[in-house]
């Protein structure tokens, strides 16, 4: 079988989902979810990641510290959910305009 010639586009693209998991974005399983679609087999994804530099059985030190901070406040969240992001017409319209000549 011959080796694949990947394209640029494909190789930025799998160089992103490996600098995401290399910065603790996503998950191990997530990095060979995203990989594996790509190439079309578990072995092969399995192959190039080291090649392009992806050591996949090492742990990162840095994900866990980055997992605890993307977890956002309890505040946070409060404040995001009494947030109204719009409010619908009180009736319906037949112009198919929604917003009010007045709303800022």
């Amino acid at each position: 079988m011959a080796e694949r010639a990947w394209t640029d586009l494909e190789l930025y693209v799998l160089n992103e989902h490996i600098e995401e998991f290399q910065d603790g974005i996503i998950t191990r399983r997530e990095l060979l979810r995203r990989v594996t679609f790509m190439t079309g087999s578990l072995a092969i994804t399995m192959a190039l990641l080291p090649t392009l530099g992806c050591n996949v059985d090492q742990p990162r030190a840095a994900a866990t510290a980055t997992a605890a901070a993307a977890v956002p406040s309890a505040t946070a969240v409060a404040t995001a959910q009494a947030t109204a992001f719009a409010i619908p017409p009180a009736a319906a319209t037949t112009d198919g305009v929604t917003v009010r000549p007045d709303d800022p």
